[in-house]
């Protein structure tokens, strides 16, 4: 679904949509079914299949 957003977005600052709540941070990695997001303070792995949308951040 994500495909090739996730890969135009990878290293960047995105915001992702997971479930209503918002978070904010840098695109790390992808897998098939997961999302690596760092924020400040942590290392996130949202599952790709619950995620409503992912965009840059600007």
């Amino acid at each position: 679904m994500f495909d090739n957003q996730l890969a135009l977005l990878k290293g960047k600052e995105v915001e992702v949509d997971f479930h209503g709540t918002i978070y904010k941070g840098t695109l790390v990695d992808t897998s098939e079914d997961e999302v690596f997001l760092k924020t400040a303070g942590s290392l996130f792995t949202l599952p790709l299949n619950e995620i409503g949308d992912i965009r840059a951040q600007y």
